[in-house]
């Protein structure tokens, strides 16, 4: 009997350094493309948190929605 055994992939954390204004800066991770997700709840599952912007590179910047569409939590998925 034959079998393909994968190793799981090794999770490189995409971290948030700061938000100055209406500019999100972030860095590390691994992935072709980073997408900023937002949601107001902070414990919604990730399929409740909304697509933001994409982008194809870290280090790198999203800029997030001003007034009162800038509250909320945002996190960062690399795909």
């Amino acid at each position: 009997v034959y079998g393909n055994v994968f190793s799981p992939p090794t999770l490189v954390s995409t971290t948030i350094s700061n938000i100055i204004g209406t500019t999100l800066t972030y860095g590390g991770g691994k992935g072709a493309q980073f997408v900023l997700l937002k949601s107001t709840n902070l414990a919604a599952s990730l399929s409740g948190w909304t697509r933001v912007h994409t982008n194809f590179a870290t280090p790198g910047t999203f800029t997030v929605p001003a007034g009162s569409e800038k509250a909320g939590f945002y996190r960062i998925k690399s795909e």
